[in-house]
């Protein structure tokens, strides 16, 4: 309305996708409310000069009040009651320092458009959980393998939310890491994690 000269960085969700992945920016799929109200949101965006990143990230949480997917996974493992990873829901996180770093990048060299911004392949939630666990020597012995059908979540969650990040890529000139790359980053900060 002020017709200034601001140009806006939206943060989106890799849940707009299901099916097979990596998926493709063109490849959404609207499976609940939370990926409508996502996709609303790009649309929105979309009508100013922006740079809308679908992603989605792991690492140690900076808020007090909500704890990242690996806090919990650390949380899990140090209370010694059995839990259950899923090995049918597939994604591809980035870590928060290397999302902030990215950011900073488009802050820098704005270039307006829609970009899957998340490490390359992805893995299972299981497979990242036994990674982690791997590389902190932490014991595995309560963590099992099982379906995301196994247990009754509230609304339905896509299942493969891998994203493929090649446009992001050869847009900004920059070569993004694979999710393992991402975990052994994690590594440091979780080695001082209470225990």
């Amino acid at each position: 309305k002020l017709n200034n000269n601001c140009h806006l960085i939206q943060l989106s969700s890799d849940h707009l996708y299901n099916g097979t992945g990596p998926h493709k920016e063109d490849n959404h799929a609207l499976t609940n409310y939370y990926s409508y109200s996502k996709f609303m949101g790009e649309l929105v965006a979309s009508k100013v000069s922006s740079t809308i990143l679908r992603t989605n990230f792991i690492g140690r949480s900076q808020c007090k009040l909500r704890r990242s997917m690996t806090d919990w996974l650390m949380d899990s493992i140090l209370s010694k009651k059995p839990f259950i990873v899923f090995e049918d829901v597939f994604f591809s996180p980035l870590s928060l320092g290397k999302l902030s770093e990215l950011i900073e990048i488009v802050v820098r060299k704005p270039i307006p458009g829609l970009y899957n911004m998340g490490s390359k392949n992805g893995l299972s939630k299981a497979d990242l959980a036994f990674i982690f666990a791997d590389l902190l020597n932490l014991k595995t012995d309560f963590m099992r393998r099982n379906s995301s059908t196994s247990i009754k979540l509230r609304s339905y969650r896509p299942k493969d939310m891998r994203l493929d990040s090649s446009l992001f890529e050869n847009t900004f000139k920059i070569k993004l890491p694979t999710l393992k790359d991402e975990l052994i980053n994690l590594k440091s900060l979780y080695e001082s994690y209470p225990r």
